[in-house]
């Protein structure tokens, strides 16, 4: 799984370093796709999809660093917080177990349907931890009070929030960032 992300992620960073090769090399598979499914061939959807990328590119290189780092803040933030429930409940795993089990649960709340992944990260981890030793009534605690730090306080502190900033655009103050009208 590892190895096929990292090559679609190499393939999405060659793309956007030089758009023009890439879609000079897409472009045959792209018509025999267009055969395929007897349709004609429209070479400007491919120009266009060149022009959003030459576009990304721009936006990317105007600053990166600062988003990059708050992600990766986030996710060591995350590991973080799952070591030291674990610790706190008497069990040290290896740091490969504790990645192993908060990883593979998280790629597949990224391709659900389901908000937030509710259920699936919580019965994911459950099982991933379970299946590489780690006591089942450690796991269940830790994880969740890892969803409840991590996701549920997040957003149930994050509702009230939202809806005191959205009164307050509407209201004509501004917003976040806006000066008042």
């Amino acid at each position: 799984v590892a190895l096929i992300l990292l090559a679609v992620l190499a393939g999405v960073a060659g793309t956007i370093a030089r758009p023009a090769l890439a879609a000079h090399i897409l472009n045959p598979p792209l018509v025999a796709w267009d055969r395929l499914r007897r349709r004609p061939h429209d070479p400007s959807v491919l120009s266009e999809r060149v022009q959003v990328l030459e576009a990304s590119k721009r936006a990317l290189a105007a600053g990166w660093k600062l988003p990059a780092t708050g992600s990766l803040l986030n996710l060591l933030g995350d590991l973080s917080c799952l070591t030291l429930l674990f610790t706190a409940a008497g069990f040290v795993p290896h740091p490969a177990i504790l990645v192993a089990g908060w990883v593979v649960p998280q790629l597949a709340r990224e391709i659900t349907f389901i908000p937030g992944g509710i259920g699936i990260v919580e019965g994911g981890m459950a099982l991933f931890y379970q299946s590489l030793s780690v006591p089942a009534e450690v796991s269940v605690v830790v994880i969740l009070l890892y969803r409840a730090l991590s996701f549920w306080t997040p957003t149930l502190v994050g509702i009230p929030i939202a809806f005191y900033f959205e009164r307050r655009t509407e209201a004509g103050g501004g917003g976040v960032g806006g000066s008042p009208a």
